[in-house]
C-alpha cells in the first residue's frame, strides 16, 4: 500500500480527524491480530501506514508483524535504532511475558505523543531509558497540552500503567474511552502544531529581553535621560510664551509641597484643601456604597443558583426511575399478569418486588441458591462446564475470578458457569501469570510460566565489550540480561582491559551499570 509512515507524518502536521482515524484502525487491526494469537512485539510509528482514502478519510496498514523477536533482540543488542526503545514496555525489558496488552503499551506511548508532542519517557541512553518506562510515571498529558482535559491524561496513564493487569482489556477499548476524552477537549492541538506553538512562542520570548538587556547594561541613565530633556524643553517654551521669570518654575513645583507649613494659611492651602476634602468625602461615600453592595449580594446570590440547581436536579433523577421501573413491570407481566399491575407502579425499589413474585410463583425458588454458587445470580444454575486448568511445571495455584472457593493446585477441574472469566496462577520462583478465558468455549486452559528474573543493562564507553557471566559469554555491550535471583559474577572485557563484579540480582527489578574504559 503506498502511503506516508505515522513517523513522518507526526513531524509535519496532522488533523484531529485523521489521527483519530487512524488510531482507531490501528487499534481494530491490533486486537484482530490478537484474537488470532498474533502480537506485534515493538509498534513504533514507523510500523504504521497511512494511506488517503475517499471523503477525507485514511486507510492504515500495519507491518513488521513477522520481525518481533529479532525486532526485540537487535534493539537490546544495539543493533536497532534507539528511537524504538521508547515503545517497549516494562514486561519487555523485565523479560516477563508478553501479550497484547504489551502492543496496547506501545500504542498508548504513540497516543501520547500524537496530543503532546512529546514522548512520555525519555532518556539519554538505553539504561535510563529502560529505568523510566519501568519505575517512573510519566507527566500528566494535560501539563504538556494545556487544551486536553484531566480525563484524557487518566485515560493515558491507564493504558501507561506499569501492570499489565490495571490497562484496558483491548486496544480498542482504550481509544474507545480516549476518543470521548479529546471530544470533551474541543480546543486540543494536536502534537505537530503544538511543537509549531511551542516554537513560535519561544521565538517571541526570546525577542523581548533585548530592550530589558539594554536597560540592566546602561542602568538608570537610559531611562532618566531621555525623559528630563522632553520635560525641560517644554518648560523652556512656556516660560517664553508666559512670564519671563523661568526661575520661578522650580518653585512653583515645590511649593505646593511646602504648602502645609505654617507660612500662608488662607491663600493657596484653602481651596487645594478644601479640594481634596470634598474629594475624600465623595470618596468616602463610594467606598460605603460599593460596601453596601457587597454585603446585600452575597444574600442574594446562593439562592439563585440554589433554585436553578433544584429545578435542574428535578427532571434529570426523576428519569432513571422511569426507566427503570419499565423493566420491572415487563418482568412481572412475563412472570404473572396478576401480580404485574399492583407492584409494579407503588414503589420505585427494585430488589424488593422481585424476591416477593419469585416467592409467591415458585415454592421450590428457595433451594437453587442454596446449592449454585452465589455471584452466579444472572446465569441459570445448570449452566455449568468442567474446565480442565494446566500449568508447566505442576504444582502451580490456580485461581479464577480471584475467588478462594475457585482455587485449585494444578492440574485440576473445576465446574463454572457460562461466561467470561479470569485466571491466576501463582506458583514460588516463577512469574506470575494472569489469562482469560470463556465458558464453554474453553474446555482446558494451559499456562507455562516463566522463572522471576531480574534485568541487568550493560553499557560502555566505548560499546562492544564481551560479557562473560558467571563463566558463559553473553554477548558484547549494550546488552539486557534477564538473570535468576541471587549473586551473579560480571566480567566486561575491552582489549587487554578487564572489569570485575558481583552484582546481586532482585527479582522484578532493573539493575543498570555503565562502564568508561577512558577513566
Amino acid at each position: 500500500m503506498n502511503g506516508t509512515s505515522l513517523y513522518r507524518m507526526m513531524r509535519t502536521d496532522g488533523s484531529k480527524p485523521v489521527l483519530l482515524s487512524t488510531l482507531r484502525q490501528v487499534a481494530e487491526a491490533l486486537d484482530t491480530a490478537h484474537r488470532s494469537g498474533t502480537v506485534h512485539g515493538v509498534l513504533t510509528p514507523a510500523d504504521i501506514i497511512v494511506a488517503p482514502a475517499e471523503d477525507d478519510n485514511v486507510t492504515v496498514q500495519i507491518v513488521n508483524f513477522g520481525q518481533v523477536k529479532a525486532f526485540a533482540q537487535d534493539l537490546t543488542s544495539g543493533g536497532a535504532p534507539p528511537e524504538a526503545a521508547n515503545y517497549m514496555s516494562r514486561e519487555q525489558i523485565l523479560g516477563t511475558t508478553v501479550d497484547a496488552r504489551s502492543d496496547q503499551f506501545s500504542l498508548a506511548v504513540i497516543a501520547y505523543e500524537l496530543v503532546t508532542g512529546r514522548k512520555p519517557f525519555q532518556g539519554d541512553n538505553l539504561p535510563t531509558l529502560f529505568y523510566e518506562i519501568c519505575t517512573v510515571t510519566p507527566e500528566p498529558a494535560q501539563k504538556l497540552n494545556l487544551g486536553l482535559s484531566a480525563r484524557v491524561g487518566d485515560v493515558l496513564n491507564r493504558a501507561l500503567a506499569k501492570n499489565p493487569d490495571e490497562r484496558f482489556a483491548t486496544c480498542s477499548e482504550f481509544i474507545g474511552a480516549l476518543a470521548p476524552a479529546l471530544a470533551q477537549s474541543p480546543e486540543w492541538v494536536p502534537g505537530p502544531k503544538l511543537q509549531a506553538v511551542r516554537g513560535a512562542t519561544a521565538g517571541t520570548f526570546e525577542k523581548r529581553p533585548d530592550p530589558l538587556a539594554a536597560a540592566t547594561t546602561v542602568g538608570h541613565e537610559a531611562p532618566e535621560k531621555p525623559q528630563p530633556e522632553p520635560i525641560r524643553a517644554a518648560a523652556a517654551d512656556t516660560a517664553a510664551a508666559g512670564a519671563p521669570g523661568t526661575p520661578e518654575l522650580p518653585r512653583i513645583s515645590r511649593r505646593p509641597r511646602r504648602a502645609y507649613d505654617d507660612d500662608d494659611e488662607g491663600s493657596r492651602p484653602s481651596p487645594g484643601s478644601s479640594v481634596t476634602r470634598f474629594g475624600l468625602i465623595a470618596g468616602a461615600l463610594l467606598l460605603i456604597a460599593a460596601l453596601a453592595i457587597f454585603i446585600i449580594r452575597p444574600k442574594v446570590r446562593p439562592n439563585m443558583p440554589a433554585q436553578v440547581l433544584d429545578t435542574r436536579a428535578g427532571p434529570t433523577s426523576a428519569p432513571p426511575t422511569l426507566d427503570q421501573s419499565q423493566p420491572t413491570k415487563d418482568l412481572t407481566h412475563q412472570q404473572s399478569t396478576a401480580a404485574d399491575k399492583s407492584p409494579a407502579t407503588s414503589n420505585p425499589p427494585e430488589q424488593t418486588p422481585r424476591p416477593r413474585h419469585a416467592n409467591s410463583n415458585r415454592q421450590t425458588a428457595p433451594t437453587p441458591p442454596t446449592s449454585g454458587p452465589a455471584p452466579d445470580q444472572g446465569m441459570p444454575t445448570n449452566a455449568l462446564a468442567d474446565i480442565d486448568l494446566l500449568s508447566e511445571p505442576p504444582g502451580a495455584q490456580m485461581v479464577v475470578d480471584n475467588r478462594p472457593d475457585r482455587t485449585c493446585t494444578a492440574p485440576c477441574t473445576l465446574s463454572l458457569s457460562t461466561g467470561r472469566h479470569t485466571l491466576s496462577t501463582h506458583l514460588p520462583g516463577y512469574t506470575p501469570a494472569q489469562r482469560i478465558f470463556n465458558v464453554p468455549q474453553d474446555n482446558s486452559v494451559f499456562v507455562a510460566l516463566d522463572r522471576t528474573t531480574g534485568t541487568l543493562v550493560l553499557t560502555s564507553i566505548p560499546p562492544g565489550s564481551t560479557i562473560v557471566v558467571d563463566g558463559r559469554n553473553s554477548g558484547h555491550t549494550p546488552a539486557t540480561l534477564h538473570l535468576t535471583p541471587g549473586d551473579h559474577r560480571i566480567e566486561l572485557i575491552n582489549g587487554s582491559q578487564r572489569h570485575q563484579e558481583t552484582i546481586n540480582v532482585e527479582p522484578d527489578t532493573l539493575q543498570a551499570r555503565s562502564f568508561d574504559w577512558r577513566q
